[in-house]
């Protein structure tokens, strides 16, 4: 059976590019389809002990078994991009698959991010008092990433359950000095 696609991973070393001490840089070449793309490992390694043929490390040492290791595990992952972009039914192409590789194929969004967005893009639907409702509500939740967690802003990808528990916690106990009551009722 013939398959429509072509995919490989390959390493090579510039030797041209060695420096003083004969080593170079480690590269892996993803190719797609005949379209390539190529991605430095930031791995040195000496000219001479490397095995072009096998896109390896020559000899048994220390040294050559990690970074053979490293080399196999790098060929994992990238061949674990490449499944999983085609599981996600996109458009695979050997940018997207280093992008995923790399980890910036996915925005990682924020909690003022989210904030923003909604109160720029939604907030001309709503009325002036609900934003103002939100605008309070993002304000008391910074005041708690601040004193729990010391940031001023955390990814979403961060948040769970014990942050909602946290932040209700926070609300039921925080008191302001000019109404002195708990928050919580007027939310």
């Amino acid at each position: 059976m013939r398959t429509a696609k072509t995919f490989s991973v390959l390493f090579w070393v510039y030797t041209q590019r060695s420096d003083k001490n004969n080593s170079s840089n480690i590269y892996a070449r993803i190719t797609l389809n005949g379209k390539k793309v190529n991605l430095s490992l930031n791995q040195k390694v000496n000219v001479d002990s490397w095995d072009p043929k096998r896109q390896k490390l020559k000899g048994n040492g220390k040294t050559s078994r990690e970074v053979n290791y490293y080399l196999d595990e790098v060929k994992a992952i990238i061949v674990q991009s490449y499944r999983d972009l085609v599981n996600e039914s996109k458009l695979v192409t050997p940018q997207l698959i280093k992008a995923r590789y790399l980890g910036e194929d996915t925005r990682n969004h924020t909690l003022k991010n989210i904030f923003s967005y909604h109160n720029d893009n939604l907030g001309v639907n709503l009325a002036p008092k609900t934003l103002c409702h939100y605008k309070t509500s993002q304000k008391y939740l910074l005041k708690f990433l601040e004193a729990e967690y010391r940031k001023s802003d955390i990814f979403l990808c961060d948040l769970d359950y014990s942050f909602i528990l946290g932040f209700e916690r926070f609300l039921r106990s925080y008191f302001f000095s000019e109404m002195q009551g708990n928050v919580l009722n007027g939310l």
